[in-house]
């Protein structure tokens, strides 16, 4: 399906070890012949553990050829073994990891990937094989140097189509993160904005939403002017244009059904307590639009910024209305009123520190 050479090796010293890595095979392939099915398999999964190597030891991909070739093994010898499945995935899982290296890998890989769609595999084994195929798909492409339109839009499909067929794999949240990562890539907001929307729903606590959603949001924001108007708790209206001229100002979006988003009040009052001097300024955004949450939240938490419920939009990026689903998300205007980062939180006191030291 695709071709390669050696050009895509990165490292001299990766192919001699691979070179080596291949005298190593048969030696191991006569340390699991006399093996019972059962040890041969306990064999394959010290090998293939997770934990088993690192990306930086120097077994890393030793063990991972010696668990394919046991796994190889297993399946010839042992062709209606119990663990045909799972020892199935753990060679998808392996090949995928070496592809990212190593061109046969990659072709092992898109082989096995195919060979299996055509078995009629059980919906485990399907579910899984989709996965790695779309992962074969995407190595492949970048290595035979595919179009980025085709190659994205290639992606995008899979992913679509994974999210749709496999409502319950534990893969879908990583699926719907990559599938918006493609949709903004090119340029497809809308649509980023729709899928964020319903991935947002089905897993509000899952992390990934918010990755996905700063990626939504920086080509909207990053840079350009942010200009609203927020209706506090007590009727009074706050323009972030007016109000906090010359300011850095955190705006934080939180919901009273997400602890996340509330748990973080603490160390966010340590951080305005230490800065706000130094010209720091904040509010809070829910985006509950439940008048009665808000008040049983605050009964429990008073923070020393706004909070507001509702917004305004006078110019914000393209002047489009800012749709905000996962929690928390900050959004960082600079002194001169444009967004300087979009936030869930992670080096947030970093950022603002660099912001008011400039």
């Amino acid at each position: 399906m695709f071709g390669y050479d050696r050009k895509h090796l990165n490292a001299l010293p990766l192919i001699v070890f691979l070179a080596v890595l291949s005298t190593l095979a048969p030696l191991a392939l006569a340390q699991t012949e006399g093996l019972t099915e059962s040890k041969l398999i306990a064999h394959i999964m010290k090998l293939s553990a997770p934990g088993a190597s690192t990306s930086d030891s120097d077994d890393y991909f030793a063990r991972h050829e010696q668990a394919i070739a046991a796994i190889d093994e297993l399946l010839q010898r042992f062709p209606k073994s119990r663990d045909r499945t799972n020892v199935l995935v753990t060679k998808l899982r392996l090949l995928a990891d070496l592809a990212r290296f190593k061109p046969q890998s990659l072709q092992q890989l898109l082989e096995l990937t195919a060979k299996i769609s055509k078995s009629q595999p059980e919906p485990i084994l399907d579910m899984e094989n989709r996965w790695y195929a779309i992962q074969a798909f995407v190595y492949g492409a970048r290595a035979e140097g595919m179009p980025g339109k085709k190659r994205v839009s290639g992606a995008m499909e899979r992913y679509r189509a994974y999210i749709a067929d496999f409502p319950t794999s534990a893969r879908r949240p990583v699926a719907y993160a990559s599938l918006i990562r493609n949709l903004v890539l090119s340029e497809q907001l809308e649509e980023a904005k729709e899928t964020l929307q319903r991935f947002v729903k089905d897993y509000p606590e899952d992390a990934n939403t918010l990755s996905a959603q700063e990626e939504v949001l920086r080509p909207q924001l990053l840079g350009k002017p942010f200009d609203v108007i927020y209706t506090a708790r007590d009727g009074r209206k706050i323009s972030t244009k007016d109000d906090y001229k010359g300011k850095v100002l955190v705006i934080g979006y939180w919901s009273g059904h997400n602890a996340n988003s509330t748990n973080i009040w603490a160390d966010l009052m340590y951080m305005f307590t230490k800065n706000s001097n130094k010209g720091l300024r904040m509010l809070g955004v829910s985006i509950d639009h439940d008048p009665k949450l808000m008040e049983r939240v605050f009964k429990r938490d008073m923070t020393p910024w706004p909070n507001c419920v509702e917004q305004e939009i006078i110019n914000i990026g393209s002047g489009k209305s800012l749709d905000i689903y996962a929690v928390p998300c900050f959004i960082v205007v600079d002194r001169d009123g444009l967004v300087y980062d979009i936030n869930h939180g992670v080096e947030l006191e970093d950022v603002v520190k660099q912001m008011l030291d400039e």
